[in-house]
C-alpha cells in the first residue's frame, strides 16, 4: 500500500477506516500505558511461545494431546 492509499482509505474503504480510528489494530498483552504491540508482532510472540519448551512439536509426538 502506498502513502497515496492511505490519504484516501476513509474514503474508498470506510470500514477498515473507522476500525483504524478505533484502535483495532494492536494487541494489548500487558496493563502497562501504552504497551500494546501490532498484531503481527503478537502472532510471532504466540508463534515463538507454543514452539519453544516442546510446545507444537511436542504435541504432535503426543496424540492426546494434538
Amino acid at each position: 500500500m502506498h502513502l497515496r492509499d492511505m490519504t484516501t482509505l476513509g474514503s474508498k474503504h470506510p470500514a477498515i477506516y473507522k476500525e483504524i480510528l478505533d484502535g483495532n489494530f494492536t494487541v494489548k498483552k500487558t496493563k502497562q500505558a501504552f504497551s500494546n504491540i501490532v498484531t503481527d508482532q503478537a502472532h510471532v510472540q504466540n508463534n515463538a511461545c507454543v514452539k519453544g519448551d516442546g510446545g507444537a512439536v511436542g504435541s504432535k509426538q503426543n496424540t492426546t494431546a494434538f
